[in-house]
């Protein structure tokens, strides 16, 4: 075996090598972009934890009115067709608005009494509209009670917006690992020794010719 020979078994042999390294190289490098991506995730689950303890503390200063609107929303949608109405906040609001402007006693005695509401009113528990009027206001938020069901509001909102970023954020699987070497395994041999001998077969056929 000659020297030339020999020189070429070594260079393949080293390109062997470092084809191995690489592929090895490849597939370790996802341990730690899994790791981070998994850091990020648990940081994220973290803070929701956090402001979800924090939403609930807030959520429990108006919780008893928050029930009673909900309970009283339900039972007049139940009977009626409430149009333009998808929220109990804006059901809840036309009944403040009315009681605010002292017009619940007119309307008992008026359109309600001639429509037969009022004896809905009398079966959930309302006898007159003194008791109707009383309730919504006793279970009418204060400023304060607005505030804090906004900064819960506000709350939910960042909640939701984390929940989807640690949708979004996909650790690579083993499996996905395995396709990914594969691919670049495919890529790295054409290029190690694919389109190097290539080039060798080319070059050597230009010298040919010119000799």
């Amino acid at each position: 075996m000659n020297v030339r020979t020999k020189k070429i078994i070594a260079r393949e042999f080293l390109y062997t090598i470092l084809f191995l390294l690489l592929g090895v190289g490849f597939y370790y490098s996802t341990v730690p972009y899994n790791y981070y991506l998994e850091n990020k995730k648990n940081k994220r689950s973290t803070e929701i934890n956090k402001l979800t303890s924090f939403r609930d503390s807030l959520a429990s200063l108006f919780e008893e009115k928050r029930s009673a609107q909900e309970w009283f929303c339900k039972q007049v949608t139940a009977e009626y067709e409430v149009y333009n109405v998808n929220n109990v906040d804006v059901l809840w609001n036309r009944f403040l608005e009315i009681s605010d402007n002292d017009s619940i006693e007119i309307k008992w005695e008026g359109k309600w009494k001639e429509d037969n509401v009022t004896n809905f009113f009398e079966k959930i528990g309302f006898s007159n509209p003194d008791s109707l009027d009383n309730f919504i206001k006793k279970y009418s938020y204060s400023k304060f009670e607005s505030s804090t069901k906004q900064k819960v509001e506000n709350i939910n909102s960042k909640i939701s917006i984390l929940n989807r970023n640690i949708k979004s954020i996909s650790i690579i699987s083993h499996s996905e690992q395995i396709d990914f070497l594969k691919k670049f395994m495919l890529a790295l041999l054409i290029l190690l020794f694919g389109l190097r001998h290539t080039y060798y077969v080319i070059k050597w056929s230009i010298k040919t010719l010119r000799e």
